[in-house]
């Protein structure tokens, strides 16, 4: 949550009073109180609110904004990942170990006769 300004509609108030001169006046509302009286020296006013606290019922909603910003820059991101090989790439490597040992069946005379001649 944040810091949020709230405007909240008070009531309006009107209070008129009419008093005879050099007399006091007292005016209230829900909101303030005002006293007006006049001697020799002039015309003296005090208005004061009540210091009430008022409430407000605000319906809570809750909002979430994510916002991600990236001007300039771009970032590649290179994750190796495992996966199971593909049908042929198995058949390839079962294929292979047995081929080799065909091989090394079918030519072993010759294989024989070039090792025997390396000694």
């Amino acid at each position: 949550m944040r810091d949020t300004t709230i405007y909240v509609r008070l009531p309006a108030e009107v209070k008129v009073v009419t008093v005879r001169p050099a007399d006091s006046s007292f005016l209230e509302t829900s909101i303030a109180e005002s006293l007006a009286y006049t001697d020799s020296t002039g015309l003296h006013h005090t208005l004061r609110n009540k210091g009430r606290d008022w409430g407000v019922t605000v319906p809570m909603t809750a909002q979430f904004v994510t916002e991600a910003r990236e001007a300039d820059r771009i970032r590649t991101v290179v994750k190796e990942v495992e996966r199971k090989p593909k049908w042929h790439e198995r058949a390839r490597l079962r294929t292979f170990i047995p081929l080799v040992l065909l091989c090394l069946l079918g030519w072993r005379r010759e294989i024989m006769k070039a090792v025997m001649a390396l000694f």
